[in-house]
């Protein structure tokens, strides 16, 4: 099916007090076969934020017909969703929630060979008309966020590689 070009930033528009069942139960209520994210970011009750799977999809780069998610009209096949649990348009995301949002899209990106600029707030998408992910998150920040850390990784992993090429070098 279709190679994944786009991370997609949403948010559920609900209380943070929300767990990912009763998500997956509002999006089979409506008669999806699954939650139509595919990870959901939730802060849990000891205020520690944790990414949970949502629609199964098995980490390569490309989403078999029961991987694609139900979340952007349109770009389901060729995206994942990744949601947080809140509503960012009456409130700023919680701090722990966006540590974690970033890290785990900074993760997705070098996995899936996939740049900062691939990270695309829901109301940024084509044909999209919504303030999803929240009209209090700024998605220039959020992707500035992001590309500092993957140029980072990106560091590190290049000097970790350097280090071992020197270490197989030496006799």
């Amino acid at each position: 099916m279709g190679k994944i070009e786009t991370l997609v930033v949403h948010h559920t528009a609900t209380p943070t007090s929300w767990t990912v069942a009763k998500i997956r139960q509002l999006h089979l209520d409506r008669g999806w076969r699954d939650v139509g994210y595919h990870y959901l970011i939730r802060l849990d009750e000891d205020k520690t934020a944790r990414v949970y799977m949502g629609r199964p999809q098995d980490g390569d780069n490309h989403l078999s017909s029961l991987e694609i998610g139900a979340h952007v009209k349109g770009h389901n096949s060729t995206s994942l969703g990744i949601s947080t649990i809140g509503n960012w348009s009456n409130k700023a995301m919680e701090p722990a929630i966006e540590r974690v949002l970033v890290q785990h899209l900074v993760k997705l990106c070098l996995k899936l060979e996939l740049k900062p600029n691939d990270v695309k707030g829901h109301r940024e998408m084509e044909g999209a008309s919504t303030e999803c992910p929240g009209l209090l998150v700024d998605m220039d920040r959020l992707r500035g966020l992001v590309d500092k850390q993957y140029k980072a990784v990106k560091r590190l992993l290049g000097r970790k590689k350097c280090q071992k090429s020197k270490k197989s070098g030496q006799s």
